[in-house]
């Protein structure tokens, strides 16, 4: 396929680096996301400077990732890339494009991982052999983003502490997809559950593997208070969280429901953003408490 060399670990290295010196040269005038604004959408920026986000930085992105790592992320791209016209996956339209694409948008959380850990809310409970996150639950996973790029290169950058990966897909034939695709990366402790993010059956995953400090993360899921909602069983579990956004339809979110959020006692931390070759994503941090939930 003329599409795949966009998935080789050489293409995806290049562009990797070019989105890292991308980002640093934008950092000092980080323009709006691209997209016509209408006046209410404008007006809602305006009134919340405190949503306008940060660029993700030189320091962040200076950690050098392994050449490996791209190469297996060269194999998880093709792996999915295979699957896509039986799955749907991702669009049709380009899809070799967009794989490399959510690829490469999973980095940031990756570079900003020993950010979103400190500090956090201090737990006498905490252990030396989890650290402080025991999981990370990739809600509405689809062909794995965020998760499975943030645990690869989590186990190549050789951390402390290395979480659980649960990826939760409600639709089976995506579920049973990503077990298989699991074992093939040869992932260690990583399941994939055909569960909801709101059911039953995960909270009682959960309470059986004995995991009660883990990272929520998402990307496009739905909108924030919605995916709070759904995560409220939930909410006692998760110690942080990490939402993936894109679209000026983000600055409505704040402005409608940001004091749900806090009420629901989901605190933003951190709001960064991230530039693609066509697209603008933002990466909302919030911590989790379960007094309010």
């Amino acid at each position: 396929m003329n599409e795949q060399p966009l998935l080789s670990a050489e293409a995806l290295t290049r562009r990797w680096q070019e989105l890292r010196e991308g980002q640093v040269s934008r950092e000092t005038s980080l323009p709006e996301p691209p997209g016509e604004s209408t006046g209410e959408e404008m007006l809602a920026m305006e009134l919340l400077p405190e949503l306008a986000c940060d660029p993700i930085g030189e320091e962040l992105l200076a950690r050098e990732l392994p050449p490996e790592l791209f190469e297996r992320f060269e194999f998880y791209g093709r792996r999915v890339l295979e699957a896509n016209e039986r799955l749907n996956l991702v669009s049709r339209r380009d899809p070799a494009s967009q794989i490399a694409d959510n690829i490469l948008e999973s980095l940031p959380l990756l570079a900003i991982w020993p950010a979103l850990l400190d500090p956090l809310p201090p737990d006498p409970s905490v252990s030396r052999e989890t650290g402080p996150i025991e999981f990370i639950l990739d809600a509405g996973s689809g062909s794995g983003i965020p998760g499975i790029p943030l645990r690869l290169g989590l186990e190549s950058l050789d951390v402390e502490f290395l979480p659980s990966l649960l990826l939760v897909e409600s639709r089976k034939k995506k579920a049973y997809f990503l077990l298989r695709l699991l074992e093939e990366l040869d992932l260690p402790d990583a399941e994939a559950l055909p569960y909801r993010l709101e059911s039953q059956e995960l909270e009682i995953h959960l309470e059986e593997r004995g995991l009660s400090r883990g990272l929520l993360c998402t990307r496009a899921l739905a909108e924030i208070d919605q995916t709070i909602r759904w995560a409220r069983p939930l909410q006692s579990r998760f110690v942080v969280a990490h939402f993936i956004k894109g679209g000026p339809k983000l600055r409505q979110e704040f402005k409608r429901d940001s004091m749900k959020w806090k009420k629901r006692g989901w605190t933003l931390r951190r709001h960064e953003g991230f530039h693609l070759a066509d697209r603008f994503s933002e990466h909302l941090t919030f911590y989790c408490s379960a007094e309010n939930s």
